[in-house]
């Protein structure tokens, strides 16, 4: 069956011929009166019986037959070239064109999408495994796209969860939320929940306006952000948003008034569903048994954690030095300050890393998904 439920034409068509043959010789009649009878086209008929009688396939790929011969090695070894994102093969189109008379668009994009999925398959595998083992304490931070509303304008979810118990903060949806509203809803949930240690995010602009860092600052919170262009360091938010994505399936089409209203309602829903991951616990109440240690870090223990990081940074620059090209100086202080937080929380206890037995070789790859 395809995507609509229907079944492809070389799933049909050897059981209709054969029909056609069996209703031939029970009633003894020809086949053009039979193709008459049914709405065949006679031809279409014999042609697929002639095939499946030489051992062929009934239905041939459709568009013209290509007629240079295929070196399907080196069309793999150049697809294996190309940039692949999470949907999408960036430079496929160039690529066909060089190999447009040996194989069809259909069957080249079907090659495409198989190497980009071996592709990110392999890059999951060779991420680091973290377990993260402090409930109310490190929080992570994401917009995403939900769809469309009737005026065509974008639905955006602006989501916030505790990494180690899964509880998803009560989101946002709408349109995308500015710096300023970032800012805001964050300063609100810290009032409400006790603000984390550590803040997680991505390098998007609203994610990171003037506005969010002097919350963060107000509140000591540890800014901890992603290598750019490196999306599977913000992997346990990226679940969080796919989860609340397929919760979030029809919001689109509600009043703007509603949306949040509906949003909170289906964060409530997930944060109440047990979990084998929490064994068997919900997410609700694994967060709320870990926000007691909270109070372990006031505002003077926060002070010595970030002077400790800043020094653990500042031995971490020289460290990477000679692996970051010139003119990085920006990239490099980014990546040993993710060092510094994630080599804290690890020797605190916070967080269990598993480390592949090979690493990619990327300046940025010390990382949290």
């Amino acid at each position: 069956m395809n995507g609509r439920g229907r079944k492809k034409k070389e799933d049909y068509i050897p059981i209709l011929t054969h029909d056609m043959r069996r209703l031939k010789e029970t009633t003894n009649a020809p086949y053009r009166v039979l193709c008459q009878t049914v709405g065949l086209k006679y031809a279409n008929l014999m042609r697929w019986k002639h095939r499946i009688e030489r051992g062929e396939a009934a239905v041939n790929p459709p568009g013209p037959r290509k007629i240079e011969p295929l070196d399907l090695a080196a069309l793999l070894a150049d697809i294996a070239k190309l940039a692949h994102r999470k949907v999408r093969t960036l430079g496929s189109g160039a690529l066909h064109e060089k190999y447009r008379l040996k194989i069809s668009r259909r069957a080249f994009l079907k090659l495409v999408r198989q190497v980009r999925q071996e592709y990110k398959q392999s890059r999951r595998a060779m991420l680091r495994r973290v377990e993260w083992k402090a409930p109310g304490l490190i929080w992570s931070v994401d917009d995403a796209q939900v769809g469309r509303d009737r005026q065509g304008e974008k639905v955006m979810l602006h989501n916030v969860r505790d990494l180690s118990s899964r509880y998803t903060m009560e989101p946002m949806v709408g349109a995308m939320a500015c710096g300023k509203e970032v800012a805001a809803n964050l300063d609100e949930l810290f009032a409400q929940q006790g603000a984390p240690l550590v803040l997680k995010r991505d390098n998007a602009g609203n994610l990171n306006h003037p506005e969010v860092d002097k919350v963060l600052a107000n509140h000591f919170v540890i800014p901890l952000n992603s290598p750019v262009h490196y999306p599977p360091y913000n992997g346990g938010i990226e679940r969080a948003q796919d989860e609340m994505k397929r919760a979030l399936v029809g919001v689109k089409d509600k009043e703007a008034e509603d949306r949040s209203a509906y949003g909170a309602l289906r964060a409530h829903q997930l944060n109440h569903r047990k979990r084998r991951s929490l064994h068997g616990e919900t997410a609700c109440a694994v967060f709320l048994a870990g926000k007691c240690k909270l109070q372990e870090y006031s505002i003077q223990k926060r002070k010595e954690i970030i002077e400790e990081i800043k020094a653990m940074a500042a031995a971490a620059v020289e460290d990477l030095r000679p692996t970051t090209r010139a003119g990085s100086e920006k990239r490099l202080a980014n990546a040993a300050w993710r060092r510094a937080v994630e080599t804290w929380l690890q020797n605190n206890g916070m967080i269990n890393v598993t480390q592949p037995k090979k690493v990619l070789p990327h300046l940025d790859d010390f990382s949290v998904s």
